[in-house]
């Protein structure tokens, strides 16, 4: 589906004067839930969408805040050093940012210039009102657009904005920065739009993260992708790369790539069968070798290495050498994550280490990314 983006603030053309904003959001966290608990939020207003220099920035707020289900309601006021928001920076272009614990999310937010409106919050109606009020607004949802009422008439705002469908496509419109993006996997489709964390450098950037373990002590043979991120997003990609990450920052290590399998559009490597294998050519990000070989995945049991038998529930996603299935033959440094069906620790070792060398930590998860 297709979403137009807009903050909730018009702002007039008025004399410059000390004004009060009010901010509501939803933020969501690196597995695509709702944030909670007590966190650091800064919002901060630029003059340019991406320009991070500091004579960009005209005013900054840190908010202690307790979030429930991801929502978060704050008034722009009085910034950390005591200035007002001023009514005459809105003449021009303005954007705002918000960072949660330190983490900038992206993209910033344009704030709407309508000539003639009233300062304040403004609600949106689906339905063109027989007896609007001077600054109410209304979206069409068969074009796409937003009109407001000024001056005795409904006056266009803003168009239906297109939301990319991937990381992939987001890096192709010129986006370069990691974080938290709104997509919309489906297009023109009935689905909804879907938060997620986008890794923008890493081997070229553009990578989408469809499945990032949020614990470290697993016990199912059927762990899922990211809600609204497994089907066409991942059946459409290119690329799969696999590694470790620390959740908080999305920094990689083990990090490897290669091209999609087939039968893992819809189920994860981790549920796709007790034991799965594909071959291909493998890509070390670290170094950027390439070599062909076997990628063994499902929730099938096995001895201390990688591919060690195949019996029972344990659960193993690890590179082999060879194509021989069954043979223990890990290797290199590729993801070998284990245990992850069975109720213990879960593993987070190298695929050519015992599976029991070095367990998952919260800084230290099993991710999946695509293109």
């Amino acid at each position: 589906m297709r979403t137009l983006l807009l903050a909730a603030l018009l702002i007039s053309n008025a004399v410059a004067a000390p004004i009060s904003l009010q901010h509501q959001a939803r933020l969501i966290d690196a597995a695509g839930g709702p944030l909670n608990g007590e966190h650091t939020i800064v919002l901060s207003l630029w003059t340019d969408s991406d320009d991070t220099e500091s004579r960009a920035q005209l005013w900054s707020a840190t908010y202690p805040t307790n979030v429930a289900d991801g929502y978060i309601g704050l008034v722009l006021d009085q910034s950390d050093g005591g200035d007002s928001v001023d009514s005459e920076w809105f003449s021009g272009d303005v954007w705002l940012q918000t960072a949660v614990d330190d983490v900038a999310l992206v993209p910033r937010s344009p704030i709407l210039d309508v000539p003639g409106t009233s300062l304040g919050v403004a609600s949106v109606s689906v339905v063109r009102p027989n007896t609007p009020a001077p600054g109410q607004l209304w979206f069409d949802r068969e074009t796409g657009g937003l009109e407001v009422f000024v001056d005795g008439d409904w006056t266009a705002v803003a168009r239906n904005a297109s939301i990319p469908a991937s990381c992939a496509q987001a890096r192709q419109n010129g986006q370069t920065s990691s974080g938290v993006y709104t997509l919309d996997p489906d297009g023109s489709g009935p689905g909804t739009n879907v938060s997620a964390y986008c890794d923008m450098t890493t081997a070229g950037g553009g990578w989408t993260r469809v499945f990032v373990a949020n614990q470290n002590n697993y016990s199912s043979s059927s762990l899922p992708y990211i809600a609204g991120l497994s089907g066409s997003l991942i059946a459409d990609s290119t690329e799969m790369m696999m590694a470790y990450t620390n959740p908080v920052n999305g920094s990689l290590a083990n990090a490897w790539y290669f091209p999609t399998p087939q039968n893992v559009s819809s189920t994860t490597p981790m549920a796709v069968g007790q034991c799965s294998y594909y071959t291909n050519s493998f890509t070390r990000v670290a170094d950027n070798s390439t070599s062909t070989r076997t990628l063994r995945m499902g929730w099938g049991s096995f001895g201390a290495s990688c591919d060690q038998g195949c019996t029972s529930t344990w659960g193993q996603v690890c590179l082999k050498q060879s194509t021989s299935q069954g043979t223990p033959d890990g290797f290199s440094d590729f993801p070998q994550f284990a245990t992850f069906a069975v109720g213990t620790s879960d593993h987070c070792s190298a695929s050519n280490q015992d599976y029991r060398t070095t367990s998952c930590a919260d800084s230290r998860r099993f991710t999946i990314l695509v293109r």
